[in-house]
C-alpha cells in the first residue's frame, strides 16, 4: 500500500518542524507554533493561551493507496467564543452544521477572524451538493482514536466529517469549513486553505479532520 503525506502551510506558523514522506502509521511532526511572550506593565511576561488548528485530509483510492495533506486552520472569532462558552459549561450560541468542501480555479486568499465563512474572504466557492456532509455521529471528541487522524491529541478537539466514492467528486479542492448552516451560514468554526489543491475522484473515498488543540501558557 502506498502512502504519501503533503503538509501544506497556508499559514506559516512562527516555527515549523518539517516532515518528510514516512511510512504510513508513524507519527511524524507537524507545524509547530511558538508561543510568543512580552512584557506587561509590571515587567512580566503576558501569557498567551491560544488555539491551534491542523486540518488533515485523507483520500483513499478503490487500491488502499492513501494520501494525505496536513494544513493550517484558522479559527474565527466566532469560533473563539464557541469554545469559551463550552469551556465555561454554557450553551454556545451556535451549533456546527458540518464540514463543507470548496473550489478555487486560482489561489485562494488566506482568510481573517472576521469572515462569516470560506466565501467572505478567500475566493473559494462552496461545492454544494455532496460536497457539503454533516459531521460524523461521535464526534467532536479529544484524543481521536482514529490512527488515519495524525493531528488527535490529548488536548484536541477533532471533527470529522466523511465522503464516500459517488460524493464531492471535483479538481481544485481548496478550501474547507465548519460553518453554523450548510447552505446559508452566519457564521463558521474554522476556514482552511491548502496550497495545494486537490483532486477527488470517484474511486476515492475522503475523510476531513479538523483539530483544535488548546495551548495553555
Amino acid at each position: 500500500m502506498l502512502v504519501s503525506i503533503e503538509s501544506k502551510l497556508a499559514y506559516p506558523p512562527a516555527k515549523l518542524v518539517a516532515f518528510s514522506e514516512r511510512p504510513y502509521g508513524q507519527e511524524s511532526p507537524s507545524s509547530v507554533e511558538v508561543l510568543n511572550t512580552s512584557e506587561g506593565d509590571d515587567g512580566m511576561p503576558d501569557e498567551q493561551c491560544k488555539i491551534k488548528g491542523t486540518v488533515v485530509i485523507v483520500l483513499k483510492d478503490k487500491d488502499g493507496n492513501i494520501k494525505i495533506r496536513e494544513t493550517h486552520n484558522l479559527v474565527t472569532n466566532s469560533g473563539d467564543e464557541y469554545y469559551a462558552e463550552v469551556g465555561a459549561q454554557e450553551t454556545p450560541n451556535f451549533t456546527i452544521a458540518g464540514i463543507r468542501l470548496g473550489t478555487n480555479a486560482g489561489t485562494a486568499t488566506t482568510p481573517i477572524k472576521t469572515d462569516v465563512d470560506m466565501t467572505t474572504t478567500t475566493g473559494s466557492s462552496v461545492l454544494g451538493g455532496s460536497g457539503n456532509q454533516p459531521i460524523d455521529v461521535g464526534y467532536p471528541k479529544s484524543d481521536d482514536d482514529d490512527t488515519d487522524n495524525t493531528g488527535a491529541l490529548a488536548d484536541a478537539v477533532t471533527w470529522r466529517s466523511s465522503w464516500g466514492t459517488g460524493e464531492g467528486n471535483t479538481a481544485d479542492l481548496a478550501t474547507v469549513d465548519l460553518p453554523d448552516n450548510l447552505t446559508t451560514p452566519t457564521k463558521s468554526l474554522a476556514i482552511a486553505n491548502f496550497a495545494s489543491k486537490f483532486t477527488k475522484t470517484s474511486s476515492d473515498t475522503l475523510k476531513v479532520f479538523v483539530n483544535h488543540t488548546m495551548l495553555g501558557a
